[in-house]
């Protein structure tokens, strides 16, 4: 299973630059 996602006004750190939305993704994800 895949799903791209992009997210805006962040680096290669994403988990890092925006974690609420990382976090959001991946349980939307899951």
């Amino acid at each position: 299973k895949f799903q791209m996602q992009v997210l805006p006004a962040c680096g290669h750190a994403v988990h890092e630059d925006v974690p609420d939305k990382v976090a959001e993704a991946i349980a939307t994800f899951m």
